[in-house]
């Protein structure tokens, strides 16, 4: 879904990215905060060594 139709009408416009992915929970008492921001840091550190 795109929401650049929705955002232009409203005089303003936004990019927005966003990676589709795959991560392994190993710790399964997180909550879904948790995962994802875990995830979101381990893509970071990921980025950093290539």
């Amino acid at each position: 879904m795109s929401l650049g139709p929705l955002i232009k009408n409203l005089g303003a416009s936004l990019s927005i990215s966003a990676n589709v992915g795959r991560y392994v929970v190993e710790e399964f008492n997180m909550d879904l905060s948790s995962i994802i921001s875990q995830a979101d840091k381990d893509m970071y550190d990921n980025k950093k060594i290539q």
